[in-house]
Formats: C-alpha cells, structure tokens, sequence
C-alpha cells in the first residue's frame, strides 16, 4: 500500500497512526486520531449545533429535587462551549488533568477532547513519554464527536506498570491553526514496608473539617486561658493526616467531590464523583477512576461494607462505588451499588425508595427495575428494619434499607418516637448497631 493510500484511509477514520521512538531511556509514542463519518454521536449532540446553548443538565428539575444538582457545573464547560463558536482556534481538554496522581496499578480512563473543529476530516495527534507509551496507548480507542463541532478519543480501563513521572501532549490542527496541551501525571507505588493490615474502618463526619473540629474540642473539653483541658481521642492518634478536597471547578466543593477524593485520590468536580467530567450530556459516561472499594475488591479480594444514617445513594457513601458528575443520578447509583466489580456486601442505612419500581408505592425511580429482587437473586438478605438486621445468623451479603431518603435523626427516633415524624419505619437501627453487625459480617 502506497504511502498515499494509507493516509486516505487515516482521513477517513478507518485506522489510527501509531509510532514510537527512543530517547535515550525514554520512549516516546505517538497516536493519530481521525474523524470521519463512522465516529459515536449522543443522541441529543443533533440538537447541539454550532452556537447551541449548553445541554448538560436540566436543571430546574434538578434542583427541585437536590439543591446541589447544578451548582458549579457550568463553569466547567465554558471553555468547551465557547469553543462551538465558528470562530478562533480549536481548543483541547485532556482528562485525567494536569498533575493527577495516580496509585501503581489504578485504572483509569484517558480522553482527549478536540472543540471547535470539523470531526469529519480534523485529526487529534496524542504523544507520551518516560517509558510508559506502548501500555498507555495500546489498542484503538473510542473515537466519537459529542457535538457538530467536536472530536474525542477514550482510552478506557488504562492503567501503569511503572512508578514515575509522565507527560502526555494532545495536538489538532483544525483551518490551517495548530493548538497543543499537555499534562504530567504522577504515578507512586504503595509503601509496603511495613505490617499488612487486615481491616480497614474509616469513620467520615460529613462537613468535619477543622473548624467543626476545633468547635467539639471546645465543647466537650472546655479551654482556660487558651489552653485545651483535654484533646479528642482524634487528636491522640499514632498518625495525623489531613486530606484536600477543594476541587477542579471550586476552592469550595460538596460532599460528592469532597468524598471522591477520599475514595479515589483524584479531583474532580462539585457534584461529581469517580469522574472527570466530560463534554457529553450523559452524566454517567464520563471518563472514570478507580475507586478503593474497586481496587481491594479486584486486587485483594476483600468484602466491604458501608453503613450510614443517611439514605445510601446520598454523595458521601456513593463516593466510594459510584461514578457519575451528577450526584442527584439516585436510581443510577443505586444500581451501581449491585454491579459485582464495586458491589458494596454489606450495604446499610435509608434510601428504600430508590431500590424499588416505579409501580410500587412510595417508589423514586422512574423504571420498572427492582433491586431488592436483584439483591436477593445476587445472594443478599434483605433487611428493612431493627428486628430483621438482627436475626439470627451471618449472612454474607446484607442490604439493610430502613427508611425512604435519610434515616431520622437520633432524637426523633430514640427519644421522641412520634408517629407523625417516623410514620410507619418506627424500628430503625442505630448507628453503632449497623456497625456492629456489618463487623460481625
């Protein structure tokens, strides 16, 4: 085949141009994504032309039902959209971002995003170096156009063997201009010097960051003169780490990003978690990371369980199973939560509502599909309230779901015990029993 041809077929969007030179230790690998008329559009991308306005959320509907459903999110998609306009030069987006970390061994996927060009004859030229090139770009990724003016390629499931630093640069050349980008990731191995731990219990009070903190110690220990009488049992531990959640979108983030950070080391977006959020209207396609709960399970094989007094969908312990950039995706979470590579064993706290069809009473989803079934087909006992969780016998898998949304508070349902507030879920858990159990698991 003549040189000629083989780039007809390049244009058309048939193949990918892949090459790789050596420099000095390094390697350097080179991909070329083409367009054509064979590339995956979204269903609402017809609608999205040239100019269009943005089409990520609606969000009147969203806010009614969770005020956190679009705060931020727009900001995050300016640059892609401005870039629809017929003029100026193309622009690039390249996720994971600049400087993502990266545990040895973490999947991730990689996407490039080409805005402002023409996806049908425009190319996406990526290049990465320090030795990890081939394993990073080995196969053919997704290539698609989410909008008229728009070419993206997705690596899915990429992941790297060595320890280091490497960097990734994303070219286009779209009506005669060229824009490049590039970023650095760094990836470290884990310290396995010392004692393997045999559990892991993490403890997370939503919103307690330093403040709140410093407002229990005064409380509950009282200060003289500046001085503390006491410190918390927090402040005594062997080893004292702090965590920074400000996101890729805000200083100031929600619980959904701050969580995700907990669960996968990366940042993303406010009301994202286990994404980079991506210029798709899916909320759930976007470009995924790993998660902890993923990893031990694929790595190591361990059971995991989550217990909250909060319904189970809500942003905190979603984090650490689901991805999606829109937290208010409750029925999308909830059934993330029974797909057996992230599936939590023992999973406990509200949300009833969420695991039911929409034909039965009381239900929040918006399909016919019955997860409670689906818990019970997958090996789960099912537990809706104090009495059933603590019945005799250690199940495996429990799926214990007392209230619809969040459980009632402590002095509602311990203290007060009004008909009018618990309705009929007047047997609901404490916290320390739903730990209990799900230890004794």
């Amino acid at each position: 085949m003549s040189r000629q041809a083989r780039w007809r077929q390049i244009l058309q969007g048939r193949v990918s141009r892949r090459g790789a030179i050596k420099t000095g230790a390094a390697t350097v690998a080179t991909v070329v994504i083409s367009g054509g008329a064979d590339l995956a559009r979204p269903a609402t991308a017809a609608s999205a032309g040239s100019g269009a306005a943005p089409v990520w959320v609606d969000a009147s509907r969203l806010a009614a039902g969770d005020p956190h459903a679009v705060a931020g999110m727009w900001s995050l998609h300016q640059e892609a959209t401005a870039a629809q306009q017929p003029s100026g030069p193309p622009r690039l987006r390249i996720l994971p971002i600049d400087r993502a970390k990266f545990l040895l061994g973490q999947r991730f996927d990689l996407r490039v995003e080409a805005e402002g060009v023409d996806p049908a004859v425009d190319q996406i030229t990526v290049t990465i170096d320090n030795g990890g090139a081939d394993q990073i770009l080995r196969g053919q990724p997704e290539r698609s156009s989410a909008r008229e003016t728009s070419l993206e390629a997705t690596w899915r499931d990429v992941t790297f063997s060595r320890a280091g630093v490497y960097r990734l640069e994303a070219r286009v050349t779209s009506g005669g201009q060229t824009v490049s980008r590039s970023v650095t990731f760094e990836v470290v191995a884990a310290d396995t010097t010392g004692a393997r731990a045999k559990n892991v219990i993490l403890f997370i009070g939503d919103g307690m960051g330093q403040a709140p903190i410093t407002a229990a110690r005064l409380v509950s220990k009282g200060i003289v003169e500046g001085k503390y009488r006491g410190l918390l049992e927090m402040d005594m531990m062997e080893v004292y780490g702090h965590v920074t959640t400000s996101g890729m979108d805000s200083i100031a983030t929600d619980s959904a990003n701050s969580a995700s950070a907990y669960a996968t080391g990366h940042k993303s977006a406010v009301n994202a978690m286990g994404v980079y959020p991506d210029n798709t209207p899916d909320p759930n396609d976007d470009p995924r990371v790993e998660n902890i709960v993923e990893m031990i399970k694929r790595a190591r094989g361990m059971a995991v369980g989550l217990v909250t007094t909060a319904d189970v969908t809500d942003a905190t312990p979603a984090a650490f199973f689901a991805h999606t950039r829109r937290r208010s995706e409750l029925a999308y979470i909830a059934g993330e939560s029974l797909t057996p590579e992230r599936a939590v064993d023992v999973y406990m706290g509200g949300g009833y509502d969420k695991f039911i069809p929409q034909s039965t009473d009381g239900s929040a989803r918006r399909d016919d599909r019955d997860l409670i079934a689906e818990a019970r087909g997958l090996g789960y006992t099912v537990a809706t309230s104090r009495a059933e969780m603590k019945a005799p016998g250690r199940p495996a898998k429990l799926l214990g779901l007392f209230r619809p949304g969040n459980m009632n508070v402590y002095l509602d349902r311990e203290v007060l015990r009004e008909e009018r507030v618990l309705g009929r879920y007047t047997d609901q858990p404490a916290l320390w029993e739903m730990t209990e159990t799900a230890i004794s698991s």
